[in-house]
């Protein structure tokens, strides 16, 4: 979770998330489909 100072602005959030997951090597494939909307439980 991120510090509650992050927590104010959602382009901040995902700034954070992204930042971390970046340090971490965590990358999508470039022929990955994007789904606006996740099914519950998932």
């Amino acid at each position: 979770m991120p510090a509650i100072q992050y927590c104010t602005d959602n382009a901040a959030m995902v700034a954070v998330v992204a930042h971390h997951k970046f340090l971490n090597g965590l990358f999508e494939p470039l022929d990955s489909v994007p789904l606006a909307q996740y099914p519950v439980g998932v």
